[in-house]
């Protein structure tokens, strides 16, 4: 299932771990949308494509103010999936 939406994308974190011997970053960003009914049922095993760049949502979407205007994601990228 895949499908197209306008975002606003902001940085939020970065930090850095040892994993298998290797240093590794970690970025953390903030995707928020315009709400509608396919965003809010989006679940945390999908991915956020952004260009080349692939952003992993790391909970379930937020519906800021319970207003049903905005859609809010946080997401992780430079991590290693399981």
């Amino acid at each position: 299932n895949q499908f197209q939406a306008w975002v606003a994308i902001a940085p939020v974190r970065v930090s850095e771990f040892l994993a298998a011997g290797e240093l590794q970053g970690r970025l953390t960003h903030r995707v928020q949308a315009r709400h509608n009914a396919a965003l809010a049922a989006v679940q945390s095993k999908w991915r956020i494509l952004y260009g080349a760049r692939v952003l992993v949502i790391e909970g379930p979407p937020r519906n800021l103010d319970e207003a049903n205007r905005v859609v809010e994601f946080l997401c992780g990228e430079g991590m290693r999936e399981e």
